[in-house]
């Protein structure tokens, strides 16, 4: 699929010396036609690799990205509300909080909430 297309989807890794994956981050399209000029960012980092900037570089390398791809005004994502430390790597990286959905998900039992993030790549 091209940018821009129904279900675009586009992902960069993060490879350690021995080849391993380390991170990775991806971007794709909302499924509305209407907000084409958003895109929904997905990111994980391997647990072994946190606090080592490699979250920092992926997320730098989407926003430079961004920076080229005239239709990309904002960066849209969801990160659960309990994982403090992604939610503090995205307030510092200019990502702004615009809401919670509480008991967003039930896993064994237990309401996990979801935390809304945007940021915009054109300023």
């Amino acid at each position: 699929m091209s940018f821009g297309e129904s279900s675009w989807r586009k992902l960069w890794l993060a490879k350690g010396q021995d080849g391993s994956i380390k991170g990775h981050i991806d971007l794709r399209n909302h499924s509305d036609e209407n907000i084409k000029h958003r895109v929904l960012l997905g990111m994980g980092v391997d647990s072994t690799c946190r606090k080592q900037g490699v979250g920092k570089k992926l997320i730098d390398t989407v926003v430079a990205f961004c920076h080229e791809a005239p239709a990309i005004d904002w960066l849209d994502l969801c990160v659960l509300s309990e994982n403090t430390p992604a939610k503090n790597l995205y307030l510092k990286l200019g990502f702004t909080v615009v809401g919670e959905f509480q008991d967003q998900y039930r896993i064994d039992g237990q309401s996990i909430s979801e935390t809304a993030m945007v940021k915009g790549v054109k300023n």
